[in-house]
């Protein structure tokens, strides 16, 4: 009788037993970072119609969604995401939307990331949309 099939199926079992409970303890690994604290704005950004609610998608760190920070400017608005919790040593599990609001219309100023100045792509909703 062969058993290599049923050996095979409980080193894969044990494996992956092993891969779970080191997965839970992985602050204990140091070559898992923790989430960067800030990072920027790559996604698209909406600008609402009458120019003061920016909305963009970020991932979820550690559980918590993100906080789009938007500092206002004469001349520009920068834009950064900030994670509140660092602590865990989780992946990004999904994107979720996230606005901020503006004391004025972004008119026309530019639309900077906080960190480089690079400039941030947006769209500009319609006048007449909801």
């Amino acid at each position: 009788m062969n058993d290599l099939p049923r050996t095979c199926a409980l080193v894969g079992a044990a494996t992956l037993a092993l891969a779970i409970a080191v997965g839970g303890c992985a602050s204990a690994i140091p070559s898992w970072p923790h989430p960067p604290r800030t990072a920027p704005v790559n996604s698209l950004v909406l600008i609402s119609a009458n120019g003061r609610v920016l909305t963009a998608r970020g991932a979820m760190a550690c559980g918590h969604r993100p906080l789009l920070v938007a500092r206002s400017y004469p001349d520009r608005v920068t834009l950064t995401w900030i994670n509140p919790d660092t602590s865990c040593n989780a992946e990004a599990i999904k994107t979720v939307a996230v606005s901020t609001s503006l004391a004025d219309p972004l008119g026309s100023r530019a639309l900077l990331q906080a960190s480089t100045g690079a400039r941030v792509r947006y769209h500009e909703a319609h006048k007449g949309a909801s």
